[in-house]
């Protein structure tokens, strides 16, 4: 083989073994091309997440506080928890009643510092405004007269007939618009419809036996409530249970002006 040839070939095999990795060499040219390479996939652009939530700075409504449920109440581009007046109705939060709630009156109906626009139970009565027939006036039970959906204690006319309550209506739990009040010269103040004794003055309505019937009208009735009827009861308004009458004159001694005045019996 002439000299030229061998040094083509020498040239050769310096050429294909520049080309081959040097594995198992830690100091090797083909380990620092693999590192190289490694190097070379790594993302540098990973966007900036400055208080750790998972959400970039560039979307994070609150970039410098975490809240990764990006929650915003009032919409206006401020995350809830960096937010000073989460619900926008110019109440700060750390003063507002409900602070998740437009409320900028603060009305506040039980005293208990939660908002009524944000409370279960403005009243405190125990029922819930969403049952409740008067949300704001505590009524536990219901009372709903002319089932109108307003209770009571809150309605200003219970019956329903047009007459409010305080006007005042002589009937405020039975309706009657003509406030009909027929007995006595110019009634007893209460009207007929509700009256116990329609036909007889009696404004305070006493019902000692409370059959519905007043007692000024009642025959059977016990006006003094001393367990004996009117009839025949010796002091009918005078609670008298023993009916002692000294005079024998047919009036018990409890509402006889003069007893003993006759013969004993």
């Amino acid at each position: 083989m002439s000299e030229r040839s061998k040094f083509l070939l020498v040239i050769l095999a310096a050429i294909l073994l520049a080309g081959l990795p040097f594995y198992g060499c830690s100091g090797g040219g083909g380990n620092s091309n693999t590192n190289q390479n490694n190097d070379d996939n790594v993302d540098t652009n990973v966007a900036a997440d400055e208080d750790g939530d998972g959400v970039a700075d560039d979307d994070d409504n609150c970039s410098r506080e975490a809240n990764a449920d990006q929650a915003d109440t009032d919409g206006d581009g401020a995350g809830n928890v960096c937010d000073i007046d989460d619900d926008e109705d110019g109440v700060d939060d750390a003063s507002d009643n409900c602070p998740l709630t437009a409320n900028a009156d603060q009305v506040d109906t039980d005293g208990d510092e939660t908002g009524d626009a944000c409370e279960e139970d403005d009243d405190a009565d125990g029922i819930a405004d969403a049952g409740d027939n008067c949300p704001t006036t505590a009524s536990v039970d219901l009372t709903d007269t002319d089932g109108d959906g307003e209770g009571d204690v809150c309605d200003t006319d219970d019956d329903g007939d047009g007459i409010n309550d305080d006007v005042p209506d002589n009937c405020p739990l039975t309706a009657n618009a003509d406030q009909a009040d027929t007995d006595g010269e110019a009634g007893d103040g209460v009207g007929d419809l509700c009256d116990n004794c329609p036909d007889i003055d009696n404004a305070d309505q006493a019902d000692s036996d409370t059959d519905g019937t007043g007692d000024v009208c009642d025959p059977d009735g016990d006006n003094d409530g001393d367990g004996i009827l009117n009839d025949p009861d010796n002091c009918p308004d005078e609670d008298n249970f023993d009916q002692l009458d000294a005079d024998c004159d047919g009036r018990g001694d409890a509402c006889d002006f003069s007893p003993g005045t006759l013969p004993g019996c």
